[in-house]
């Protein structure tokens, strides 16, 4: 007699996917948030640093958008 094969339904692939793609935006706002560190410790340019801040809490925005979408 033949063993089957276990049947692993779709959604738990799907499922699986959705984790990983939580997973991996929230490892993103963790690196963007060092980001923002880093720049508010060692501001450089003070010309640009508005620019380069604002770059980074709309990097920070869409993340965590795709976190909670």
């Amino acid at each position: 007699m033949a063993a089957e094969a276990p049947h692993t339904p779709l959604s738990v692939y799907m499922l699986a996917d959705h984790l990983d793609a939580a997973l991996a935006a929230g490892e993103d706002l963790v690196a963007r948030g060092g980001d923002w560190r880093q720049l508010l410790d060692a501001p450089g340019n003070m010309q640009t640093f508005p620019q380069r801040q604002r770059a980074i809490v709309e990097d920070i925005r869409g993340l965590e958008m795709i976190a909670i979408a």
